[in-house]
C-alpha cells in the first residue's frame, strides 16, 4: 500500500478458512498450463487506477459470496478503497475519516472479528523493524 497519510483501516475476519494452494488452482486460466504465465494480468492503462486490485476476489467470491458483502458493507459504510486481503479471508477498508472507521467496525463487530487500525508510514515502519528492544 502507498503511504497514504491520514487513513484508518478496518480488517474484518469472517473466520473462514481457504486452503492458500486451492485458491491458486482457482486463479488458473483454462486454456493455459498451470504456471505463472497462467496468472499473468496484461499491462495497460486500465491497470493505471487508483482502485485496489486482488485477482483472487472473483474466484473466491463466487464461492463465498458473503466475503463480497462484506467489501461491499465497508464501502457503503464509506470506505474509499475495500479489498480481499491475499487469498483470502479476510477483508479490510480505508477510511479517510475515523468516524465512518469507527461506525462500519461497530456495523461489523457483532457477526466478525474486526480490528481499527491506523497504518504506519513505510519510514516509521522500518525503523520499528532495526530497533533494540
Amino acid at each position: 500500500m502507498d503511504d497514504a497519510g491520514a487513513s484508518w483501516l478496518v480488517l474484518v475476519d469472517p473466520g473462514l478458512m481457504i486452503p492458500t494452494a486451492e485458491a491458486y488452482s482457482w486463479l488458473t486460466v483454462s486454456n493455459r498450463l498451470n504456471s505463472i504465465e497462467g496468472f499473468h494480468a496484461p499491462n495497460g492503462p486500465e491497470c493505471a487506477t487508483n482502485q485496489w486490485t486482488n485477482d483472487f476476489e472473483a474466484p473466491v467470491f463466487a464461492r463465498y459470496p458473503e466475503l463480497a458483502t462484506i467489501k461491499d458493507q465497508l464501502l457503503k459504510f464509506g470506505a474509499d478503497r475495500a479489498a480481499l486481503s491475499g487469498s483470502g479471508s479476510a477483508v479490510y477498508g480505508q477510511f479517510l475519516m475515523i468516524s465512518d472507521a469507527i461506525r462500519a467496525g461497530s456495523a461489523l463487530d457483532g457477526r466478525f472479528r474486526v480490528k481499527l487500525t491506523k497504518p504506519l508510514p513505510r519510514w516509521e515502519y522500518f525503523q520499528r523493524m532495526v530497533e533494540k528492544e
